[in-house]
């Protein structure tokens, strides 16, 4: 048996939402980012309320298609 003391791991997934409702600011915001293939990072004030709409709308159990990505094993002992 080992012991890790540090692991980071990215996670990628997607997800599926549908009939939902948005105002005008959202969408808008939504559809430039979908327009312009942009990934997003959560502290992007531009786009900060298409942000914080997604993150009231998505959920970890609504994934499907899961990636996993180790980035950093440093720090590892036996």
């Amino acid at each position: 048996m080992k012991k890790i003391k540090d692991i980071r791991v990215k996670v990628t997934y997607n997800v599926g939402l549908g009939d939902l409702e948005v105002d005008d600011d959202v969408f808008k915001q939504l559809n430039e980012i979908f327009d312009n293939d942009i990934e997003l990072n959560v502290t992007d004030m531009v786009y900060s309320q298409a942000i914080e709409w997604l993150k009231e709308n998505i959920r970890q159990r609504d994934c499907y298609d899961t990636q996993f990505n180790i980035t950093d094993l440093n720090g590892k002992c036996d």
